[in-house]
């Protein structure tokens, strides 16, 4: 997974067939009246929900609201979340680069890695203390 921004986030849907929805867009502008604080990740589905199981875990604000801009690729898109407290979203903007997710059905199987953009894969290193692997 990686961060992206507003203007990234734009370019990469204007290069697909559908764009960007405009109530997607209706729907940020919305939560961002009430959250100051987003940040947009761009990753995998599994990746995603990982990121969003250490949200529940470890972020004090509840729902954590989302926008999910759809599919870029199979099973691959970016998501927007939005956070009332900027502490909370400097945490979790922190935490994106550190999370892998590991693939049971991959080839070889039980691949760890986290992706860099569509079919860029980043393998996951054991030396990195700082990592989160999900399972």
């Amino acid at each position: 997974m990686r961060l992206r921004s507003f203007i990234q986030l734009k370019e990469t849907y204007a290069e697909t067939i559908s764009g960007l929805d405009p109530n997607d867009v209706n729907e940020r502008n919305s939560l961002l009246d009430k959250f100051k604080n987003s940040i947009i990740v761009e990753g995998g589905c599994s990746e995603l929900e990982n990121l969003e199981k250490w949200t529940n875990e470890n972020i004090n604000e509840v729902p954590i609201n989302q926008v999910w801009y759809g599919k870029i690729a199979y099973d691959f898109g970016l998501a927007e979340y939005f956070f009332k407290e900027e502490e909370n979203a400097e945490k979790f903007a922190a935490i994106v680069p550190k999370i892998y997710t590991t693939y049971p059905h991959s080839y070889p199987s039980g691949l760890v890695c986290k992706s860099e953009g569509y079919d860029k894969d980043v393998l996951f290193d054991s030396d990195d203390l700082t990592s989160i692997v999900f399972k």
